[in-house]
């Protein structure tokens, strides 16, 4: 004789995504086959993003810069690695901080 295994309703509405997150790191998704369906999504690709790892003080000064300038962390970078670029593999750190100096008068 099989037991047929109780299921916990879905809440109507969670109050936060903690509050989903914890749902569903406790329940599993092939217990409520009627709550989701099936779609069909097309999307293209408009940029890659890549995560690099850099010294922390670079990264506060980098902070510091790109609020002087009213523009994100990730935006000073790209610039600041488009200008060094051609000589990336030398001297990477004194290049970065005094390109930074030279920001600081852009």
């Amino acid at each position: 004789m099989s037991k047929k295994k109780r299921v916990d309703p879905i809440p109507e509405e969670f109050s936060d995504y903690e509050e989903a997150a914890k749902f569903w790191d406790t329940h599993d998704t092939t217990n409520y086959p009627d709550a989701f369906r099936t779609v069909e999504v097309t999307t293209t690709f408009r940029k890659r993003y890549y995560d690099i790892e850099i010294e922390e003080d670079v990264a506060k000064m980098l902070k510091v810069q790109a609020q002087k300038k009213g523009v994100t962390v990730s935006r000073l970078a790209n610039e600041l690695i488009i200008i060094v670029c051609p000589d990336v593999s030398r001297n990477w750190g004194t290049k970065v901080c005094l390109l930074l100096r030279v920001f600081q008068l852009y």
